[in-house]
């Protein structure tokens, strides 16, 4: 049987800030709206989901229009 902890989002209230801090930041640098830096962020970040322990930041190519 499955716990609680077992099916928790792996991210506190910290990391979330963080995340949103991040995609603020590149949405500013960029002059992209943070919807579609938030959306750039979670499909990059699910493309290295198969390596945890590599930070979760937008690529070179995420950064061009």
């Amino acid at each position: 049987m499955k716990t609680t902890k077992d099916t928790q989002a792996p991210f506190t209230v910290a990391t979330t800030k963080n995340i949103s801090t991040l995609v603020k930041q590149e949405a500013d640098k960029t002059g992209r709206s943070k919807s579609m830096m938030g959306a750039m962020l979670i499909a990059e970040a699910l493309a290295n989901r198969h390596n945890p322990e590599q930070n979760i930041t937008p690529s070179a190519n995420a950064s061009h229009g």
